[in-house]
């Protein structure tokens, strides 16, 4: 069919057409005149942003010759599937419009015609960041997990392996540029810097969305790395290679780890010493090691009992208290920290047993007589071997002596060197210089020295090899200038100085004149004589202790005694004073007694001898009874902390309410006021540490340490 627009000129009669043509040209006239016509001022393009779909742009146009204008939109220009935007007026106009990606194209018609008077295209790009996924501009975005460690320990110079876990792609579009873990970062004390990185890793490029990948690398731990804590991290994609939505959540947070030291090597030098005799005790020590040490443990040779619980550095010794003695003991010492243990070799010692030793030692020196001079003394020594075993050998001892001091040399005295036989132990012997004459007066000093080497040598007495030397002193006095003994004429017309049987008190011998000491009597020959009592001492039984004139004996009640005088120029002597002496008359003798005073009391045993009936002379000791020695006793002293121990008690029939008794853990009250029957007796008492327990009645008093050693160690 024809359009009606087109005209059939051989349907027209020439009549016909001329009168169409006079139509034509009466209303196209004034077409001519003002042709239609439109045109496109500005196409500005415009990007389409990250995350979005389109983008806007402003069409500019002018237009002239229509009555007004469509705008439509088409995909492509070439395309005629348009769809109508906006219809405008004539002239200038402007239009804002939203662009999908790629292009589109804009045309200019004449409005509600089908006349296209001109058209544009418009191009609308995703951004350089982001990529077309068909429906947006998108990015992608890496999400990393937490890191990975190989183990939660790893000990210095082992190896660990540091793994990213998943990094995931939570964007709209795939990751198509491969990117960097800039390394692991470890930190070990907790600021959040690292201190030290590992590695680098790569992930490849096209990580699709909703794909995740992953990477590793291996730590060794530096032999010097600080020990404890540690945590690790990365950052995905820490070059920036991949544009993301989120740049800021490409830290993968941390992940803990510990590194441990090594694992120790095994203790050397290891030595086992016995204690000193009696300790009952074995000494093990040895050498540090380079690693980490947490403790040390001595344990015995089979590893299965701990001997000493924990020690820890620097301390690398031990005392293994409470050996059998004579028993061999067997150790091991254990290095151990957190990563592992190692064990030494074995070493074994011989407990040690009890203590022998020789200690010879001058023990007592005594002059006997007026302690005047030019008159013959005697010397009494005592020598004693305080040791638990005999000295093997014979042995000398020696006299010598000094006036005014001790810093000159010592004169030998006639008489005083004495060769001794082999002595046990505890024996012990006296010896006599029996004649010794002052030659002035003065301070006297006698030195007595036993083992001294001047006859058949030397006892070998251990860590008693000391100068067994003793120096006592004396104060010798004058005579009135004259000797001791006197032979000359007597005045016995001196009656006011005259005595019974014609003797004299008084006598003159020349200018001198002679009092005889202590008003004793000149016989008929003239002479002089003093009846001094020579010697006189107080001596426990067994000779052990001895106290001279004027002096004090201590002893315990029903200690036995011996009283010892001698009186050579006397016709009898006999007791002053004392329970139970009886000299018997004699001038010289001995007296067993035995102390029966009462605790705490003075007893004088004083014994008095004379000539012819004259002034007799006189010589004293006080025996103090003091209380009987007090017993404690327990069965052990060495006991593990928290040990409950019995302590044993015995007052020795002491009066309780004199008694005391004191250590932790205590109650002194059990001596109060006497009560109750406590002469003996015993309490339980827990120990916490090192204790000292004191049972004190009177003066006496008994004393024991209980020694502690840790829990776990063997007591």
């Amino acid at each position: 069919m024809t359009p009606p627009y087109i005209l059939n000129t051989t349907l027209l009669s020439p009549r016909s057409l001329g009168v169409l043509l006079t139509l034509l040209f009466f209303f196209a006239a004034p077409l001519l005149a003002d042709a239609a016509s439109a045109s496109f001022t500005s196409s500005p393009a415009c990007t389409i942003s990250a995350g979005a779909s389109t983008c806007n742009t402003t069409l500019d146009w002018t237009s002239s010759g229509v009555a007004g204008i469509d705008l439509k939109e088409t995909p492509s220009c070439a395309s005629t599937s348009y769809t109508l935007l906006t219809t405008t007026g004539v002239g200038s106009q402007s239009y804002a419009t939203p662009v999908g990606y790629s292009s589109r194209c804009f045309h200019l018609f004449e409005a509600g015609t089908a006349l296209s008077l001109a058209s544009v295209s418009v191009a609308a790009p995703c951004a350089s960041n982001s990529t077309w996924n068909g429906s947006i501009c998108g990015q992608a975005e890496l999400v990393p997990s937490a890191p990975t460690v190989s183990s939660l320990t790893v000990a210095r110079g082992q190896t660990i392996t540091l793994g990213t876990g998943s990094i995931t792609n939570n964007g709209a579009v795939t990751a198509a540029s491969a990117f960097k873990i800039g390394g692991f970062y470890l930190d070990n004390d907790g600021d959040g810097a690292a201190d030290y990185v590992q590695a680098t890793a790569q992930i490849p490029g096209g990580l699709v969305v909703g794909g995740s990948d992953s990477s590793s690398a291996v730590w060794t731990v530096p032999a010097d790395a600080p020990l404890g804590a540690y945590r690790v991290s990365y950052i995905a994609d820490s070059g920036n290679w991949v544009p993301e939505s989120n740049e800021g959540n490409n830290f993968s947070g941390w992940t803990d780890f510990e590194v441990l030291p090594q694992v120790p090597s095994a203790p050397t030098n290891v030595v086992a010493t016995p204690g000193a005799c009696d300790t009952t005790s074995i000494d093990i020590a040895w050498d540090a090691i380079p690693e980490h040490v947490d403790t040390y443990t001595v344990f015995d040779g089979t590893q299965t009992t701990d001997y000493s619980g924990s020690v820890y550095p620097p301390d690398v010794e031990f005392t293994h208290w409470g050996v059998t003695p004579g028993d061999t003991y067997t150790y091991s010492v254990r290095a151990m920290n957190a990563s592992g243990e190692s064990y030494s070799t074995q070493v074994s010692a011989v407990a040690p047993g009890a203590c022998t030793f020789v200690d010879l030692y001058a023990q007592y020196i005594d002059l006997q007589g007026t302690l005047t001079e030019n008159k013959s003394h005697e010397v009494h020594v005592k020598v004693h071997n305080n040791g638990s075993v005999g000295t093997g050998v014979g042995f000398d001892t020696e006299v010598t002596y000094q006036w005014g001091g001790t810093s000159g040399a010592w004169l030998p005295m006639s008489g005083g060197t004495f060769t001794k036989s082999a002595f046990g132990p505890n024996e012990y012997a006296w010896d006599v210089v029996s004649s010794f004459t002052p030659d002035q007066t003065g301070t006297l000093y006698i030195q007595y020295c036993v083992d001294s080497g001047v006859g058949i040598g030397a006892v070998d007495e251990g860590v008693y090899e000391t100068p067994n030397c003793l120096v006592s002193s004396f104060d010798i006095v004058g005579n009135s200038g004259c000797a001791a003994e006197v032979n000359g004429s007597c005045d016995l017309s001196a009656t006011s100085h005259g005595g019974s049987d014609g003797a004299c008190s008084l006598g003159y011998v020349g200018s001198c004149s002679l009092t005889c000491d202590n008003g004793n009597w000149i016989d008929d020959t003239n002479t002089c004589h003093l009846p001094v009592i020579d010697n006189y001492i107080v001596c426990t039984a067994d000779y052990s202790s001895c106290v001279g004139e004027g002096g004090t004996q201590l002893v315990a009640t029903g200690t036995p005694l011996k009283v010892v005088w001698e009186s050579g120029e006397s016709d009898a002597c006999s007791p002053v004073s004392g329970d139970g002496f009886s000299t018997g008359d004699a001038n010289t003798g001995e007296d067993d007694i035995v102390s029966s005073a009462s605790i705490n009391t003075v007893e004088r045993y004083q014994v008095a001898c004379n000539y012819q009936g004259g002034i007799p002379d006189s010589a004293w000791v006080d025996v103090v009874t003091f209380y009987t020695q007090p017993e404690l006793n327990t069965v052990k002293t060495t006991v593990r902390e928290g040990s409950t121990i019995t302590l044993e008690w015995d007052t020795n029939n002491s009066d309780e309410t004199s008694c005391s008794i004191s250590g932790a853990g205590l109650d002194d009250s059990i001596f109060a006021n006497g009560t109750g029957d406590v002469e003996t007796g015993s309490v339980d008492v827990t120990i916490e540490g090192r204790t000292t327990f004191i049972l004190t009645c009177g003066p006496q008093s008994d004393v024991k340490t209980i020694e502690v050693v840790p829990t776990g160690w063997e007591a």
